[in-house]
């Protein structure tokens, strides 16, 4: 289920780390962390919480269900839509935290890219 990013629409993004570990693990790890900690917590928890803080964990949780179920409803099963969902949903809230306890969009990148690099090195040593 992990690396967490956005592009399943694409290509399943452990298949791109098996495929080209090298490219694919940087593209995870160094690339894809900041597109999501400026597109959901910068833009969504950032602006939200500091207003209302749980309020900004809610708009989080739906705003990463956008993907999901635009991707549930047109090519992939909706049953493994939600899987990936509700396994992806906790590493966002951590990193939701690490942001509020941070006060910088620096926590939730680094979050994301140590995420990414334990899910990278499995991806590659042992599947």
């Amino acid at each position: 289920m992990l690396p967490i990013s956005e592009t399943e629409m694409l290509m399943v993004n452990s298949y791109l780390v098996e495929v080209n570990p090298i490219f694919g693990s940087l593209c995870m790890i160094l690339v894809v962390p900041f597109t999501i900690s400026c597109m959901y917590y910068g833009s969504g928890f950032g602006t939200v919480c500091a207003r209302n803080p749980w309020l900004g964990y809610l708009v989080v949780a739906v705003l990463i269900a956008i993907p999901r179920l635009a991707a549930a409803a047109t090519y992939a099963i909706p049953s493994e839509e939600f899987q990936l969902y509700l396994v992806q949903l906790p590493v966002h809230l951590i990193a939701c935290w690490t942001y509020q306890k941070s006060d910088t969009i620096w926590g939730p990148i680094f979050t994301l890219m140590i995420t990414n690099l334990l899910s990278c090195l499995l991806v590659i040593f042992i599947l």
